[in-house]
Formats: structure tokens, C-alpha cells, sequence
């Protein structure tokens, strides 16, 4: 639904240096949303998000902790240069297609939205302030059992990228 647009979005300098704009993949009806920073270059040459090392390890927690049902997203939808972090107007222009993706979500009443990385979180909470020591953070959102999801994702050995910051209420 979304995925021909972002692919064609040229709102911010970054689709002229990557390879492939990555749109989310996932049902709409998921239990788990989880938005990441920006396509790594392995989801940069296959256009589709999370395939690379580390989602590899995130899909498995997911899956090793009995959630089937996700849908997988970067806050930005191009892969910057060189790895680098995505500017503030890259975020911005990308934040249209993420406030769609978040609009089409039909979540059940037990659901969870996961953000990882500072650049994800500054995405949808500007005003949050981080320290070097707290620049891999994950935010559970308006979850039920947001605790419970969290601390199985720690057990999945992800330790060093989850940090439950609270949980938020839209």
C-alpha cells in the first residue's frame, strides 16, 4: 500500500545516494510494531527492512518468544552515506511515511510499539534528551504486557540494545 510511494519519495537528498528506499514489511494487524533508525546496507541493496545481521537477531527474539505477528520499520527510509546518523530534515522528511505506517496499524488490544536507537526515538519524541551512555534505547509503548515483552527480549541475549525507558501513552 505504502511501499510504491516511499520508493518513489525524493522529499530529502538521501534517495539520490541510496540504493533502494526501504518501506516497512509486515502486516497491519501485528502485535509488535517495531520502528529502528535507518536501513543498514544490507536492507539498503534488498529494499526491505531488518534482513541484515542484526535483524536476523531481532526477528529470531521476536519469533524464539512466541511473537509471530510484527511489523518492521526505520523512522528513516533511506540508507545515509557511509553509515552515518540520519540529519534532523532526513527524519523530518521521512516522518510523513511513518505516521502513515502507524495510521494503517489495526493493533489488537495487547500490542506493543518498540523503538530502537536514538535516532528512531528522536524521531517520534524530540524533546528527549540522551547521554552517550544511553544512545541504544528501546521505548515500550502503551503495551499491556510491555514489561513482559521487554523482559523477553533481554532474555533473547539483546540486552545491550533494551532499555525500557517507560511506558508512554499516546
Amino acid at each position: 500500500m505504502l511501499a510504491e510511494p516511499v520508493r518513489a519519495c525524493q522529499a530529502c537528498g538521501l534517495h539520490r545516494t541510496c540504493r533502494r528506499p526501504v518501506p516497512g514489511s509486515g502486516p497491519f494487524d501485528a502485535q509488535v510494531f517495531v520502528i529502528g533508525q535507518s536501513p543498514g546496507a544490507t536492507e539498503d541493496d534488498e529494499g526491505k527492512p531488518f534482513v541484515g545481521r542484526a535483524g536476523a537477531v531481532l526477528r529470531e527474539a521476536l519469533e524464539r518468544n512466541g511473537i509471530s505477528s510484527f511489523y518492521l520499520t526505520n523512522a528513516v527510509k533511506c540508507h545515509p552515506p557511509g553509515n552515518r546518523k540520519a540529519r534532523n530534515e532526513e527524519r523530518t522528511a521521512c516522518f510523513s511515511w511513518l505516521l502513515a505506517e502507524l495510521s494503517l496499524w489495526q493493533p489488537p488490544e495487547d500490542h506493543l510499539i518498540v523503538v530502537l536507537g536514538e535516532d528512531a526515538s528522536k524521531t517520534l519524541f524530540p524533546d528527549l534528551k540522551f547521554t552517550a551512555a544511553r544512545a541504544q534505547v528501546a521505548m515500550t509503548l502503551r503495551a499491556r504486557n510491555a514489561r513482559k515483552a521487554a523482559e523477553a527480549i533481554k532474555k533473547a541475549k539483546m540486552e545491550n540494545i533494551v532499555d525500557i525507558i517507560g511506558d508512554w501513552m499516546f
